[in-house]
């Protein structure tokens, strides 16, 4: 039995997947790294997912295209909403206090020693500057690398799949 051919659109939308800053992570790490959702969104073909959400918008499987939409939004624009989002975490600040304190007693007298330690710690404000560094070094690594192989990769397969096999 012959395999059953495949669409334009699956053509191109997987072309794109095989070419992806993803799929190249994935045989680099021979499969151990890549993997799943996260990598997906911020490393995957945007192009393979707006394919993959039109798809599954046109034969009405909702959670399939609002899946896909979701994973596509996120590598487009979530270095940008990690950046935005980040002055407004809240001011959170820990605060560590210890002290010791010793007496001896001896042929002399007594002898009293004591020492304290008092810490605050802007956790709120260091997390801010992190997603903020994250943010933007996402937006960068998806302007000057995943988003110039996706278009290239998904230019490439359209032609090809244009000749056909």
């Amino acid at each position: 039995m012959l395999p059953q051919a495949q669409s334009y659109a699956d053509c191109v939308k997987n072309s794109g997947n095989e070419a992806s800053v993803q799929a190249a992570l994935r045989y680099i790490s021979g499969g151990r790294i890549g993997n799943g959702a996260f990598f997906s969104a911020l490393l995957g073909n945007p192009i393979s997912g707006i394919i993959q959400t039109v798809e599954d918008a046109t034969t009405h499987s909702w959670w399939g295209a609002g899946s896909a939409a979701a994973g596509t939004g996120l590598g487009l624009a979530g270095g940008n909403v990690a950046t935005a989002a980040a002055p407004y975490l809240p001011p959170v600040v820990v605060g560590v206090s210890a002290s010791v304190s010793a007496q001896v007693d001896g042929p002399s007298g007594v002898a009293a020693i004591s020492a304290s330690f008092n810490a605050v710690v802007p956790i709120g404000q260091i997390a801010s500057g992190a997603l903020s560094v994250f943010g933007s070094a996402l937006t960068k690594f998806g302007n000057l690398v995943t988003l110039p192989v996706s278009i290239t990769a998904s230019a490439f397969g359209a032609i090809t799949c244009t000749v056909g096999p």
